[in-house]
């Protein structure tokens, strides 16, 4: 019998019998005590978040300390501070969650400085800073699948027009706006509100004929953390100048060069140079 290996192998069976236990202490024994909230650590790179949404809760992890040890947890949202509640612990890190009541985000571009604070008795205070802002309500319009913003002109040779609204944010969707519209007006006259259908979920569709000719004044808003943001704004003359008949257009213009364009190469080879007189 070899007295070694029988050693040996009884310091392996009674190391993995009790490695869990000794692993677990020494892993809570190494971890350096911090707090982390949520949101983007970097002030030149906030984390972008819908306007007008609640969430239920804010959460702030803080790490390296028992439950007992903490006598306060507070974050500070652009100066107005709320206390954070004890939520749970996680055993695999020693990882303790506070929660904050629920919490309102506000209107486009509003930016928050958050800045969380815990307090205990065996470490002093751990702070985290972070940084969020309502994102905008990036998009745009179409009218007839050609797309129309604040400076668009057109003129119309067909009075049924499609309309679309796109959201281009990669944060927001149909969800955070309240509505899609366009106001018609002819001349200085206001006809109508026109509201599109949401198309879920970045998409807005909808269709609408003009009543009559005439010159018509098309603005598009987006309805968005409590506010109307225009989005377009066109005037699309249709029909005006010609009794009602199919007005001029881009398609015709091109036909018209095109013919002529035609007939003078035609003459230019047919043509020939007159004598000249000796």
């Amino acid at each position: 019998m070899k007295l070694i290996y029988l050693i040996i192998g009884s310091l392996m069976l009674l190391s993995a019998q009790f490695l869990p236990s000794i692993m677990a202490v020494i892993y809570y024994s190494t971890g350096t005590p911090h707090c982390s909230g949520w949101g983007s650590k970097d002030p030149a790179n906030p984390m972008q978040i819908p306007g007008s949404t609640t969430y239920d809760q804010l959460a702030l992890v803080v790490v390296g300390v028992q439950p007992s040890e903490v006598t306060s947890a507070t974050v500070s949202i652009n100066g107005v501070v709320v206390t954070l509640t004890y939520s749970a612990t996680y055993s695999t890190e020693l990882a303790l969650t506070y929660l904050s009541p629920p919490w309102t985000s506000g209107s486009e571009g509003t930016s928050y400085t958050m800045v969380w604070t815990v307090q205990t008795s065996t470490v002093g205070t751990l702070t985290d800073t972070t940084y969020l802002k309502v994102a905008a309500a990036e998009g745009y319009f179409t009218i007839n699948g050609v797309k129309a913003d604040t400076t668009t002109k057109m003129r119309v040779s067909n009075p049924a027009l499609s309309f679309g609204f796109y959201i281009t944010s990669s944060v927001l969707t149909t969800s955070n706006f309240a509505e899609v519209y366009v106001q018609v007006y002819k001349g200085t006259t206001y006809l109508e509100t026109y509201r599109l259908t949401a198309s879920p979920p970045k998409n807005y569709t909808g269709s609408y004929t003009l009543p009559s000719t005439g010159t018509y004044t098309l603005n598009g808003y987006v309805s968005y953390a409590g506010k109307a943001i225009q989005k377009m704004s066109i005037v699309a003359p249709y029909g005006e100048g010609d009794g009602g008949g199919v007005p001029f257009s881009v398609t015709s213009l091109q036909w018209m060069l095109g013919l002529s364009g035609l007939g003078l190469c035609g003459y230019g080879v047919v043509a020939r140079n007159p004598k000249r007189r000796r």
